[in-house]
């Protein structure tokens, strides 16, 4: 009797792989822009009124004094008996101003620069003042008019020029407040603040050497400047100079150990150098000062699922999304943990939102591709692979999976071109190689093949699917020598690798090596207690061990595990057959035949239970159809033969 043996598949290499690119592509270190928020209020004609002096002026000088001893209301009560006895002393309604918005009646400050501004439209303190409030009212919009129309009427007041540029480049305008601060540099180019804010500016636009070279202006100016050592260190860190970069945030934090932002910072540096505890000490301390940063919560979970603190990590995604419902970062991150838990809907939920949030990002379509591939929802891959080359043209890792998913739906032409792209945009990328092999392969192109595996294994010797695809192709072509060396190079790198261990035993078991092919299935079967095919061909292995008893166990297993697997009910047959249970074997060819009606050894060994049976037609018209399917036969072809001589008669009428 033949062997039914199930091969192994070859291995679906991005999708195992590239699944933590999904965390990397979230982890960034931002840069704190304290030194660049609005500068404090004007307070104007802060020195008392000179020379002949009324009443109403000796009230204003006194609510001045009393200002600056920090008795707020009795300056408040002065300023206002002041306005009642001269309206127009307009300077009385900015300071009063100043006092409302001290105590946090941010309403009543805006109505007095307001009152003031109606006296003198022209008082560039007022409008300043009055852009100042406003921005604390979160009106960006209104608090950038008021500042550019201080600048208009002031135009060398520093502060109006760098409180302008610092709300420009909130809200994106980069080349205006650049433009801001340069002003302020033209006429005073020691004006830290200037050095500091335009550096911010450059590190947005992407020119962080010209950053680098204001932040060192500035600490040139001002050595002790905790938020220049920070924002320096910052820079060294996107231009991969770790170990300067940690000494420039150590010295931030020791300048102001009490700013979230920095320690922050440091953790980033931290964890990009691989010291996560570290790292997480410094998220840590940023949340006691400040537990509102959603982006700390994120980098905090990052380096907790990193030590696969799966739940420590999730509780931060959690946290950051409680901050801020549309953060990208953690929902991408959450989808990412979920899925490590195996609960793929939860992440195609967290995915789908991070893609809601930023629709023009490729990477959060490149997220729901991979995802989509994990799930064998290939048709869904496709399309957001497709979407995310679609607004990055240049996006390697989507072109990879693309042509992996029509690999897989079995559209090898259409895998083609988005894997050629892919080694076009990077020639040394592995996953392209290795899949693009199977690719070939499976066109049968078998040299070709080995050759883009032999190339990924040049570029990565480690790279377990390129070995594990290599030994398939290579079987494929009858070299078992060098099919058994990649298999087991493969186990070596990845001890627990099951589908290796699977074909190395079914590889053994056809080469009649039955000891060794029971040894990797038991291998293969305590990696995973669930994986049919290793029932299958075990039980078979111990069919041909003569332990029938065995054999019925795992071929049982196997068809509780994977009901339409038309292979381990043909197997349990012929076990069943041996135990002299005719009715069960015949059960189980016909179940195998009604899953798979072309399946040739099904039909010759059914014939072979009903010839004992003593149903000799039937017999006859099972070893026939087995012939049609495959002349060459050798059970059929006997059985045929067999009854041909034994019923001659009844042999001819068929």
């Amino acid at each position: 009797m033949a062997l039914t043996l199930n091969r192994g598949r070859a291995m679906n290499s991005a999708t195992m792989v590239l699944k933590s690119n999904r965390v990397l592509m979230c982890f960034y270190i931002f840069v704190l822009f304290a030194a660049g928020a609005p500068a404090c209020l004007h307070a104007w004609a802060a020195m008392p009124v000179q020379g002949s002096q009324d009443i109403a002026e000796s009230h204003y000088n006194k609510g001045i004094a009393l200002t600056k001893q920090g008795d707020l209301d009795a300056a408040i009560a002065e300023y206002q008996m002041a306005l009642r006895m001269k309206p127009t002393l307009f300077q009385a309604h900015n300071n009063l101003g100043l006092i409302l918005k001290k105590k946090g009646d941010l309403d009543g400050a805006i109505a007095e620069f307001r009152a003031a501004l109606q006296g003198d439209p022209n008082l560039a303190q007022a409008h300043f003042n009055l852009g100042i409030t406003l921005y604390s009212k979160r009106d960006v919009d209104g608090a950038i008019m008021e500042l550019q129309t201080a600048v208009r009427l002031s135009p060398r007041d520093p502060e109006a020029h760098n409180s302008l540029g610092t709300l420009l480049r909130q809200k994106g305008d980069l080349d205006g407040a650049a433009e801001q601060f340069q002003n302020v540099l033209q006429a005073d180019s020691n004006n830290v603040s200037a050095h500091l804010n335009l550096g911010y500016v450059l590190h947005d636009k992407g020119n962080i050497d010209g950053a680098m070279t204001e932040y060192r202006n500035a600490l040139r100016l001002n050595s002790n400047l905790d938020e220049a050592h920070s924002a320096l260190g910052a820079a060294l860190a996107a231009k991969g100079e770790m170990d300067q970069a940690l000494e420039e945030l150590r010295t931030a934090v020791q300048l102001n150990p009490g700013k979230a932002e920095t320690h922050s910072n440091l953790g980033s540096v931290f964890r990009m150098k691989g010291y996560l505890d570290a790292a997480m000490t410094e998220y840590r301390a940023a949340l006691e000062l400040n537990p509102k940063l959603a982006t700390v919560h994120d980098n905090l979970g990052m380096s907790l699922y990193t030590k696969h603190d799966i739940n420590g990590a999730m509780a931060e995604y959690h946290a950051a999304l409680a901050i801020n419902p549309n953060d990208p970062v953690a929902h991408t991150n959450l989808g990412e943990a979920l899925a490590s838990r195996h609960d793929k809907a939860g992440a195609m939920a967290e995915f789908k939102a991070a893609a809601a949030i930023q629709p023009g990002s490729a990477d959060a379509h490149y997220n729901l591709c991979n995802l989509n591939l994990e799930v064998n929802d290939l048709d869904g891959a496709i399309s957001e692979c497709q979407a995310a080359i679609g607004i990055n043209p240049n996006h390697v890792r989507a072109y990879v999976n693309l042509g992996n998913s029509f690999w897989r739906k079995g559209e090898l032409e259409s895998a083609i071109s988005p894997l050629q792209t892919a080694l076009k945009l990077d020639p040394r990328n592995v996953h392209a190689h290795s899949i693009y092999g199977n690719v070939l392969g499976d066109k049968g192109e078998l040299p070709e093949a080995v050759a883009e595996f032999r190339t990924a294994l040049q570029l990565d010797p480690d790279f377990v699917e390129a070995h594990y695809n290599l030994a398939n192709t290579l079987g494929k072509e009858g070299n078992v020598k060098e099919e058994i060396t990649q298999y087991r190079a493969a186990i070596h790198l990845e001890p627990d690798h099951l589908e290796s261990h699977y074909n190395l035993g079914t590889l053994f078991l056809k080469m009649d090596n039955l000891n060794d092919g029971i040894a990797e299935m038991k291998i293969a079967l305590r990696i995973d207690p669930n994986y049919a095919p290793a029932h299958s061909n075990l039980g078979l292995a111990l069919y041909h061990k003569g332990d029938l008893a065995g054999a019925n166990v795992e071929l049982r297993t196997a068809i509780r595990l994977e009901p339409n697997r038309p292979i381990a009910h043909a197997n349990l047959g012929l076990v069943l057959y041996r135990q002299h249970d005719l009715a069960g074997a015949i059960a189980e060819y016909r179940t195998a035949l009604r899953l798979n009606p072309k399946y040739t050894t099904a039909h010759a060994h059914l014939g072979m239970a009903l010839e004992t049976q003593g149903d000799v037609a039937s017999a006859i018209k099972e070893y026939r159809t087995a012939a049609q399917l495959d002349s060459t036969d050798p059970d059929a072809k006997a059985g045929i033969a067999r009854l041909s001589r034994r019923f001659p008669a009844r042999n001819a009428a068929h």
